[in-house]
C-alpha cells in the first residue's frame, strides 16, 4: 500500500508537471507563432490592397526577425516600383491620347482640303472632257491621224484623272 500511494503521488506530480509544461509550451508556441504570423498577415493584407489597385500601400518594417524585415523591404520596393510604373504608363497614355487627337485633327483637315481640291478640279476637268468629246465626234471638223492619236492619249489621261478625283471624293465621303 505504501508503494501504491507513492506511485499515485508520483503519477499526480508527473501529470501536474507534464500539464504545466504542456501549458507553458502551448503558451510559448502561441506567442512565438503570433510574432511570425502577425507580420505575415500584414504582408498578405498589403498584397491584397496592391492587387486591388492601391499601389501606395506600404508595410511597416518588422525588426523582430531579419527575414520578415527583408520581406517587408522587398514588398515596399515592389509596391513603389509598381506605383512609379503606373504613373509612367498614365503619362505615356496621356501623351499617346494627345498625339492621337492631334493626328485626328490633321487627318480631318487633310480630308477637308482633299474634298475642296477635288471639287475644284472637277469643274475644269468636265470642260476638258467635253472638249475632247467634241473633237472626237468631229464637231469642230475632221482630224488627221496625228491629232487623233494625241486626242486619244489626252482622253486616257482625263479618264485616269476623273477616276482619281472620284476615288478622292469617295475617300473623303467614307471618312
Amino acid at each position: 500500500k505504501k508503494y501504491l500511494d507513492y506511485k499515485a503521488s508520483l503519477t499526480k506530480k508527473f501529470l501536474s508537471f507534464g500539464l504545466i509544461a504542456l501549458l507553458i509550451s502551448v503558451g510559448l508556441a502561441t506567442y512565438f507563432s503570433g510574432k511570425i504570423r502577425r507580420p505575415i498577415m500584414k504582408l498578405v493584407e498589403a498584397t491584397r490592397q496592391v492587387s486591388s489597385g492601391e499601389l501606395d500601400t506600404r508595410v511597416q518594417q518588422v525588426d523582430d526577425t531579419r527575414e520578415l524585415s527583408e520581406l517587408a523591404k522587398s514588398f515596399n520596393l515592389m509596391a513603389e516600383s509598381l506605383e512609379t510604373d503606373r504613373n509612367q504608363l498614365q503619362q505615356a497614355f496621356q501623351e499617346v491620347e494627345a498625339a492621337l487627337k492631334k493626328a485626328d485633327e490633321k487627318n480631318r483637315a487633310y480630308l477637308e482640303m482633299l474634298g475642296f481640291v477635288t471639287h475644284e478640279l472637277k469643274s475644269p476637268l468636265a470642260s476638258i472632257v467635253f472638249a475632247i468629246g467634241s473633237l472626237r465626234e468631229n464637231l469642230l471638223g475632221p482630224l488627221n491621224p496625228a491629232q487623233e492619236a494625241v486626242l486619244k492619249s489626252s482622253a486616257k489621261s482625263t479618264d485616269y484623272l476623273n477616276a482619281t478625283i472620284a476615288n478622292f471624293l469617295n475617300l473623303s465621303r467614307i471618312e
